[in-house]
């Protein structure tokens, strides 16, 4: 039983019975989700532009991933001074640790850098912070999965260390990293990997998505994949199911 379209075809090709049955999160999550309700909820002025930065929720990713994200949000900053940035930390650890990279790495930008720990079990920060934003930059992940499903404009990255990096290019295949671009079969959203994750080359990718009709691109497209993980060519599966034990 496949939650994406893409995992029944590639069992398909090896002959392997399966169905795709669609993603519990796309009917979790709403096709109508007004930013204004996502800012309310986190107490955020709703005139006022907000983006995301996720730099993961294990402690090397914080430390191999912030300190582009603060490189990005300087650039920003000297640009948009009004914009301000939201970081969701899974636990107070990881919000000690951000505080200390914002302390070490950009002081200047404490007024506009807003740190919000997780407060309940079900670690549903990021998602809020992510619903609330108007822009997301994030490592690639699961996450950019919920991202998508919220409809936000988003730019993709990570870092490996360098010696990962080179067995991961030889043993995995795939041209693209991130959910929203493998569900698509093309590029819908940026993804910045290893030496292009720089902090000018996210900057760039931010500003882009602040043009209305680029993001509204992207978000459309969001929308689209969002329906297709909800209905879209699903199967029942119960019957899928019954028809493999038929066999």
């Amino acid at each position: 039983l496949c939650l994406f379209p893409f995992e029944k075809v590639f069992y398909e090709q090896y002959e392997v019975p399966a169905a795709f049955v669609g993603h519990p999160l796309a009917r979790q999550l709403p096709l109508e989700n007004p930013i204004q309700m996502a800012k309310q909820q986190l107490g955020l002025n709703e005139n006022q532009k907000h983006i995301a930065l996720l730099p993961g929720s294990r402690k090397g990713e914080v430390e191999r991933l912030l300190p582009m994200l603060l490189g990005a949000a300087n650039i920003l900053h000297t640009k948009y001074p009004d914009i301000q940035f939201l970081i969701p930390a899974i636990n107070d650890a990881r919000k000690q640790q951000i505080e200390q990279g914002v302390q070490q790495l950009a002081p200047h930008l404490k007024a506009c850098i807003h740190i919000l720990e997780n407060t309940d079990s079900e670690s549903k920060i990021g998602r809020m912070v992510m619903n609330a934003s108007d822009i997301i930059a994030l490592a690639s992940g699961t996450a950019t999965l919920e991202a998508m499903l919220m409809h936000r404009p988003m730019v993709t990255f990570y870092k490996l260390h360098w010696l990962t990096y080179i067995i991961a290019k030889l043993l995995v295949k795939i041209p693209y990293y991130s959910l929203p671009n493998i569900i698509a079969g093309k590029k819908v959203i940026e993804e910045l990997i290893q030496a292009d994750a720089t902090p000018e080359n996210l900057a760039a990718e931010i500003e882009k998505l602040m043009n209305v009709e680029a993001a509204q691109i992207q978000v459309m497209q969001h929308l689209t994949m969002h329906k297709q993980l909800i209905s879209g060519n699903t199967e029942d599966p119960v019957q899928a199911i019954l028809q493999c034990l038929n066999r």
